[in-house]
């Protein structure tokens, strides 16, 4: 984990009680992270994570994306999961990637209205298990 090198200061002290604040944001196609230690009296600080697994350049967000084996563990995400050596153990292994998952999110008349086109869900996962699996790869790295 890394965090940026510019973090933004709030005004003031923090002036409740001890707490750690994280602010998660899973976009179609991106997703990020940023959090907060706020202490009595201390600064108050916002931390982005800029660095990730598999990022060959730092930055604030990594690819909302999830690969799954065939007996439905997830088995690389983010960046990692568009590395060129992931992908070929996809092919070999069969493995299914969970893409643009939010969008299964929308209810189903607006799915419809807009002409949604979702990519599938791999067979066997559910999105509740993505959205699991995917934040749960996010809080071990931040």
């Amino acid at each position: 984990m890394s965090i940026d090198a510019a973090p933004k200061p709030f005004r003031g002290p923090w002036e409740g009680d001890t707490k750690i604040v994280l602010g998660i944001d899973i976009g179609t196609t991106q997703s990020g992270v940023a959090f907060s230690f706020l202490q009595n009296g201390g600064s108050q600080v916002i931390h982005r994570v800029t660095r990730w697994p598999g990022q060959k350049i730092h930055g604030p967000t990594i690819p909302t994306l999830v690969w799954y084996s065939t007996n439905n563990k997830a088995v690389s995400f983010g960046a990692e999961a568009q590395l060129c050596t992931t992908e070929e153990q996809a092919e070999d292994n069969r493995w299914i990637l969970a893409k643009h998952f939010k969008l299964h999110l929308h209810p189903s008349d607006m799915q419809a209205k807009y002409k949604l086109k979702l990519d599938p869900l791999p067979p066997g996962v559910t999105l509740q298990q993505i959205y699991s699996d995917f934040l749960g790869y996010l809080l071990k790295h931040t």
